[in-house]
């Protein structure tokens, strides 16, 4: 089920996010819209100040996870792919996150809940020797949300690994942290080794963007997508329904079909007249097979698909649908080949 959710965040007494939503539930007749997952990386005991008997305390480790608190509020309510990392180093002399101790368990502002999948590595590279990748993809995953710690170790390892293995990553730079380091007999100070990290990160490997901007950029994507099923629903339900009138209302009014063998048909009236011809020609029972979208910017997005009636089956090479103005989306250019 996608779920459309906008989100308000509000700061209860103990600092954590509750959230005001307002959901409207869809069948969509393509499963698998979006593939981003979040990534939190050692939001880990150790690393909170304010953890009693903290080991490796960062700087400000409780503001980074109030920022990575709302991303991770947002995808669970949209019922995006989490995963969580955890460090555990092998022998009891490790600095921190000893084994099986309190301080190698993640903070209970950011624990995780029934049905969310954690990682517990003993490498930087949270994808070394791990199960991550065959985690991201059961889930289909194309591109990650990645928030955690430390900036310049973790974070930056499995950034840049994930970028090799062709995901598409963006960083929320503030749901991150870390800590001073000395060289050279310099101290290089935490917020230094931060920033020097993100823009490395934003100059090749990542988008690096605040909290805030990500969460927008996720709700506006499912807005996005759930127009577009709505508006697929319609165009289905309607030509199923025998309604050519309702086939060509989620046209845009000077929409181009290109209907192989068929011709091309440019304009609602002249679209609308090609499908009250097909049904009149008893074509029915529309299906879509396998369907794929891609989105082009936040506003548009291409569907890809197999298909079959009940009498003839195709393929639908492009559907360009565009948000409009109203919320609704609308086909642009619809480009489909019947092919048996």
């Amino acid at each position: 089920m996608l779920v459309l959710t906008l989100v308000r965040f509000v700061k209860s007494r103990n600092n954590s996010f509750v959230i005001s939503t307002l959901s409207t539930e869809r069948e969509p007749i393509m499963e698998n819209l979006s593939k981003t997952a979040l990534l939190l990386i050692d939001f880990q005991n150790d690393y909170f100040l304010t953890y009693e008997g903290a080991k490796w305390p960062l700087l400000e480790t409780e503001k980074a996870a109030f920022e990575a608190e709302k991303l991770l509020c947002v995808f669970r309510q949209n019922d995006l792919p989490v995963i969580h990392v955890r460090h555990e180093f092998l022998t009891d002399d490790a600095p921190f996150f000893l084994p099986d101790s309190d301080g190698a368990q993640i903070h209970e502002s950011l624990a995780p809940i029934e049905g969310e999948n954690v990682i517990v590595k003993q490498h930087i590279n949270s994808f070394r020797d791990t199960n991550l990748k065959a985690q991201l993809e059961a889930f289909n995953v194309t591109n990650l949300v990645i928030v955690g710690a430390m900036s310049h170790m973790c974070v930056d390892a499995v950034t840049r690994a994930a970028n090799d293995f062709g995901y598409v990553c963006s960083v929320a730079h503030d749901a991150c942290t870390t800590c001073d380091l000395d060289f050279n007999d310099q101290t290089v100070t935490a917020v230094q080794v931060h920033n020097a990290t993100m823009a490395a990160l934003g100059f090749g490997y990542a988008e690096v963007k605040t909290a805030d901007a990500l969460v927008s950029d996720v709700i506006d994507k499912q807005a996005l997508f759930s127009a577009v099923v709505s508006a697929s629903h319609l165009w289905a339900s309607a030509f199923n329904a025998s309604d050519a009138e309702g086939c060509a209302a989620q046209y845009e009014h000077e929409a181009v079909m290109h209907a192989k063998p068929f011709g091309t048909f440019q304009g609602r009236d002249n679209i609308q007249q090609f499908w009250t011809n097909l049904i009149n020609d008893g074509f029915a029972d529309v299906v879509y097979l396998e369907p794929k979208i891609q989105v082009l910017d936040e506003r548009s997005v291409i569907l890809t698909s197999g298909w079959k009636m009940n009498n003839a089956a195709g393929v639908i090479h492009k559907e360009l649908w565009v948000l409009q103005a109203d919320g609704t989306a609308k086909l642009r250019e619809d480009d489909f080949e019947v092919t048996a």
